[in-house]
């Protein structure tokens, strides 16, 4: 669904959709969920501003161990259902489906996916904003923001009453926050000099923030279907686990370009670059470039 419209100072466009898939194997679902707009505007004959933003929700339900090939019985209701012996039918002598098991051992795919879930959600963020403004003819200075993000939540969850398990249940859940900041400033100025000669010079600035947050927990030995949190199970199975990074760029960069009677066009353009992940004496570099056209 979209929805646009605007005017001669103010252009604006939203929409949004809906996805969903089923896997071949039962129980693999993904679902996603998205808004978006757009809008941009000139108020001014030197102002320039526009911002564009898309909002996402995606569900997914999948097995981490279907068809993998280490996986043992229990597992081949999913991708290693093939190794079925093919003289057993999908059904018993009534035509009824077989409920939890084959008559070789091997557990149905239903019964598979409703004793042991895998279920994770994902909310993303995805925004860009920029600022042009023009206070004297040619020269252009330009401000973009952006932001690119998401938050994550999973559950992986076995309850104790699956048979393949002996009444062992396990349960875990694990969360992630990750995004990248970036913003650029710019200052352009074009002019020539008579016919023959034009000039393009440049000079800017980016900053860039890396950030990512995650935790995982899980537990085992939960002995009840109706109590199924991670404190359930038992102390010694406990496991936590913690993941942390971030890093920062930042950069300055300037660039001339020249262009004889519009024919030769010559370029030559430099940045110096720091990033956090180096040591404070290693911290910094310059790079530069240089170039020709006919």
């Amino acid at each position: 669904v979209i929805v646009e419209g605007g005017g001669n100072k103010v252009a604006y466009m939203i929409g949004a959709s809906q996805f969903h898939q089923r896997g071949t194997a039962i129980g693999n679902v993904y679902d996603r969920y998205t808004v978006r707009t757009n809008v941009q505007g000139r108020p001014k004959d030197w102002l320039k501003v526009a911002g564009n933003m898309s909002v996402s929700y995606d569900k997914r339900s999948t097995n981490p161990n279907w068809g993998g090939a280490s996986g043992g019985a229990a597992y081949t209701a999913g991708g290693l259902s093939y190794l079925n012996n093919p003289l057993y039918p999908a059904v018993d002598e009534n035509g009824k489906e077989y409920e939890i098991q084959y008559p070789d051992g091997m557990y149905t795919p239903s019964y598979y996916v409703a004793n042991l879930t895998n279920m994770s959600h994902r909310y993303g963020l995805l925004a860009a904003f920029n600022v042009e403004i023009e206070p004297i003819p040619n020269l252009k200075i330009a401000s973009r923001a952006g932001l690119d993000g998401y938050i994550s939540m999973a559950m992986a969850n076995r309850v104790p009453s699956f048979l393949a398990t002996e009444g062992d249940g396990t349960r875990s859940r694990n969360t992630a926050f990750n995004y990248t900041a970036t913003i650029t400033n710019t200052v352009e100025y074009s002019f020539g000099i008579g016919h023959d000669h034009q000039f393009v010079v440049l000079a800017g600035q980016e900053g860039v923030n890396n950030y990512y947050d995650a935790y995982a927990a899980g537990s085992e030995g939960i002995s009840d279907d109706r109590l199924t949190n991670l404190q359930n199970g038992t102390q010694e199975t406990y496991s936590v686990s913690e993941s942390f990074s971030q890093s920062k760029f930042l950069s300055f960069f300037g660039r001339v370009d020249y262009a004889l009677m519009d024919k030769y066009y010559f370029d030559a353009s430099v940045r110096n670059d720091a990033c956090s992940r180096f040591g404070p004496n290693n911290r910094n570099a310059t790079f530069w470039a240089a170039g020709g056209m006919w």
